[in-house]
């Protein structure tokens, strides 16, 4: 069995964190580490295909959030709009964002 050499940190792997996602009825998930959930995933199985195919649930990853921390900073202000617009690619599973935050 060949095993990753890649780890990051990130949500953990679980039923519990699947149905804390679920039962908050959040509509999508972002982050700026390399995955939305920490790697390796615990035992079991890594979240991406419940929440992509099971939730229907975006999941952001590598998003640079240092600028919008800054000027969330700089305007007291904690809560925006967020929106992000996938490219347009047939058959693609995964685009870099397009993310916009309205203030």
């Amino acid at each position: 069995m060949h095993k990753s050499p890649f780890k990051y940190p990130g949500f953990e792997s679980t039923l519990e964190v699947l149905g804390w996602l679920w039962d908050t009825k959040i509509a999508a998930v972002a982050g700026d580490c390399p995955g939305f959930e920490s790697w390796p995933p615990s035992p079991g199985e890594a979240m991406h295909p419940t929440l992509l195919a099971g939730f229907g649930m975006p999941i952001g990853e590598m998003f640079c959030l240092d600028e919008l921390a800054a000027e969330c900073e700089k305007q007291g202000r904690w809560t925006f709009m967020f929106t992000s617009e996938v490219l347009n690619v047939k058959g693609g599973v995964a685009s870099p964002p397009n993310a916009l935050a309205i203030m």
